[in-house]
C-alpha cells in the first residue's frame, strides 16, 4: 500500500470517527481500527489526535470557503447568490448529514482557538462582501430596508442545519420513527428553504 493510499485511508477513517464522536470522544485506536491499520502506523503518519483533528477540521473550513467563493463577489444578484449557496450546501449536507453537528460542537468547545484559523477568517471576508452587496441592493430598493444581514445568514443556517442536528427528535415526533421518510423530506426542503429566504428579501 502506498503512503498516499495509507494517509487517505487514515483521513477518511478520521472524518467518520470525528464526525460521529467529536474530538473528546474519539480515540486513536478507533481511527486505526476504522482505517484497518495498527495504531503504531497511525502514529507514524499523525503524532497526535489533535494534529489529525486539526487537519480534518481545516479541510471542512476550506470546503466552506470554496462554496462561498464560488458565488460571493460575482455579478450575481443577492437572490441568485443565496439560492446557489443553499443548493451547494445542501449537496454537501446530503453527503455528510452530521457535519453541522460536528462543526458547531467543536467551535463551541474551543471558539477562541478555532475561530482564528485562516479558513474561518476567509469565510468572514466572504460574508462581509455579501453584506455589502445586500446593503447596495437595499439602497436600490431591491431588498426590504428593514432586513438585517445577520438575520439572513442565521435564517439560512438554521433552516438548513437544525433539521439534521435535531434528526432524532424530528424522526420521533414528526415522521413516526421513519428515518427514510425523514431523509426524503430533508432533501425536499431545499426548495422550501429557498422560498422562505427569498421571500424574506422582498421590499
Amino acid at each position: 500500500m502506498s503512503d498516499l493510499n495509507t494517509e487517505e485511508k487514515i483521513l477518511e477513517a478520521a472524518r467518520e470517527v470525528f464526525i460521529a464522536k467529536g474530538l473528546d470522544g474519539a480515540r486513536m485506536q478507533d481511527i486505526a481500527d476504522k482505517a484497518g491499520i495498527n495504531k503504531a502506523l497511525l502514529h507514524y503518519y499523525f503524532r497526535s489526535k489533535e494534529m489529525l483533528f486539526q487537519k480534518i477540521f481545516l479541510e471542512k473550513g476550506r470546503e466552506l470557503v470554496q462554496v462561498l467563493e464560488q458565488v460571493v463577489g460575482t455579478n450575481l444578484s443577492v437572490r441568485e447568490i443565496l439560492a446557489m449557496l443553499i443548493d451547494l450546501e445542501s449537496d454537501k449536507l446530503d453527503q455528510e448529514p452530521l457535519m453541522p453537528l460536528f462543526v458547531i460542537s467543536e467551535i463551541n468547545r474551543n471558539p477562541a482557538k478555532l475561530l482564528q484559523v485562516p479558513e474561518i477568517q476567509a469565510c468572514r471576508q466572504c460574508l462581509k462582501k455579501l453584506a455589502l452587496q445586500i446593503d447596495l441592493e437595499k439602497e436600490q430598493g431591491k431588498i426590504r430596508k428593514e432586513l438585517q444581514f445577520q438575520d439572513v445568514i442565521m435564517d439560512v443556517m438554521s433552516l438548513m442545519h437544525f433539521p439534521r442536528i435535531g434528526k432524532n427528535l424530528f424522526v420521533e415526533m414528526l415522521y413516526d420513527r421513519d428515518k427514510v421518510d425523514f431523509a426524503k423530506e430533508v432533501t425536499r426542503r431545499r426548495e422550501h428553504i429557498k422560498f422562505v429566504i427569498l421571500r424574506s428579501l422582498e421590499p
